[in-house]
């Protein structure tokens, strides 16, 4: 019997993974207003009916895709780098350059003007907001090793905040036709700015 329910519970959590796959594929490609059960459980090949089973509304089917997606857009924390600039440019290309983070900036932006949306999701996104500001200091301190430890761990915090929201802001972009070549251009010199203010900490994964 235990081990019945341990298989059902499995295939469920199966099932439940692959329909927010889904749903974040449907996001980044048509936006959340477009999004619907009827749609991801098309795209999940799952009927309407086994995709409400798991998830019996659109805002219970975006908070759990929401959790996918933040789980997504947090660097491991055995990642090695050489360097700051290496450390930023992946933080681009493998963190915020992808269909992930597009999809998460659909719901981020929908929860603007959703009142019951952005209630829902508030306490993930805090906790999110928190993760990346420990995992910037895991990595980065100041360069300028004259600020005292609290003074400089805010600066990190700081500058990371900034490059993460310019990073997002060259997403929205995409939609007036910059092209992905200008587009790395902006972050090779947003690069290019911010390094010489960070270091890698030397305990952090190299």
């Amino acid at each position: 019997m235990a081990a019945e329910q341990g298989l059902q519970q499995l295939k469920s959590a199966r099932a439940r993974e692959n329909i927010c796959n889904a749903a974040i594929a449907l996001l980044a490609k048509v936006g959340y207003a477009e999004t619907t059960i009827a749609g991801v459980a098309q795209a999940a090949g799952f009927s309407k009916g086994a995709v409400q089973y798991h998830f019996p509304t659109k805002e219970e089917l975006i908070a759990a895709t929401v959790e996918h997606l933040l789980m997504r857009t947090v660097s491991s924390a055995s990642q090695r780098y050489e360097s700051v600039e290496s450390a930023l440019m992946n933080a681009w290309q493998r963190l915020i350059n992808t269909s992930a983070y597009r999809a998460l900036l659909e719901v981020l932006n929908a929860a603007r003007i959703d009142g019951k949306l952005r209630l829902r999701i508030s306490a993930q996104l805090l906790a999110w907001g928190k993760n990346l500001d420990q995992q910037s200091l895991d990595i980065y301190q100041s360069a300028n090793t004259e600020l005292a430890s609290q003074q400089g761990d805010a600066e990190v915090v700081m500058l990371l905040n900034m490059t993460r929201s310019f990073m997002r802001g060259l997403l929205i972009q995409e939609q007036y036709g910059v092209s992905p070549e200008e587009t790395l251009s902006y972050v090779g010199k947003w690069i290019e700015m911010v390094s010489p203010l960070l270091a890698l900490r030397a305990d952090s994964p190299r």
